[in-house]
């Protein structure tokens, strides 16, 4: 996936593109040749130079480790570097409820429910330094939203539920308007099953756990934020599974 944004204003201009080639073993020389084309198509749409181009393009950071440890220092440093995004990922599984049965009466679209640690400081932090946060949403899941069987958290996540884990998220960080849903889906890592009987099965998991996210955001009153996808491993998991 490619990213490309312009402009700084709060609903940039964004284009993503997904080159797929047709052979399983492309030559060097239809690579390059489609890599070509790709080059091209990505200048045309954004219909500027590439030297003016640059100028306008946006600057992403993320270190969710130090970010969530050593925040203070993090963002200093991001800021000196003249970041304009701080990505972080928010992990549902950290701040949902335990266990393996949904607990009895919770509300999961109503953010009290949710134990939030310090995301909201870090988040608060990487605004008054006047950079923009981006978060995203990301697995494992909680047992209780999740089938058994493989990497806990990754088996046929509940779209339905993660979609009211969006909303809360959504009405906790009021003030955030870029995001993305899931990570990696392309790894049997984060989602699973990828494959069933050699047949991937993991795009159509992926994109109902995103149509749930988004419509969640929506609900919560982001509808009219940057809401990304894809976000795929460069290369896909070699397993059968």
């Amino acid at each position: 996936m490619l990213e490309t944004w312009e402009g700084r204003g709060p609903h940039p201009r964004h284009i993503y593109l997904f080159p797929a080639f047709a052979r399983s073993n492309p030559t060097p020389h239809h690579f390059m040749k489609r890599l070509t084309i790709v080059t091209a198509a990505i200048l045309a749409l954004l219909g500027v130079p590439a030297a003016e181009a640059s100028t306008k393009q946006v600057t992403i950071m993320q270190d969710d480790v130090h970010l969530r440890h050593d925040t203070a220092a993090t963002l200093d440093e991001f800021q000196a570097l003249g970041t304009d995004v701080v990505k972080i990922g928010l992990s549902w599984e950290e701040v949902a409820p335990d266990g393996r049965r949904k607990p009895s009466g919770f509300d999961a679209s109503n953010p009290s429910g949710y134990q939030w640690g310090n995301y909201p400081a870090v988040i608060d932090a990487i605004t008054a330094r006047g950079m923009r946060p981006y978060v995203s949403i990301v697995g494992l899941a909680p047992d209780w939203a999740s089938k058994r069987g493989g990497r806990r958290g990754t088996n046929r996540p509940s779209s339905k539920e993660y979609g009211l884990f969006a909303e809360a998220v959504g009405k906790r960080f009021p003030n955030v308007d870029l995001w993305s849903l899931w990570n990696e889906p392309n790894l049997n890592s984060w989602l699973s099953p990828q494959r069933r009987k050699g047949t991937p099965i993991s795009p159509s998991l992926y994109r109902n756990l995103y149509l749930a996210g988004h419509a969640g955001l929506g609900r919560s009153g982001h509808d009219g934020d940057t809401i990304l996808l894809g976000e795929l491993m460069p290369r896909g998991g070699t397993s059968s599974k």
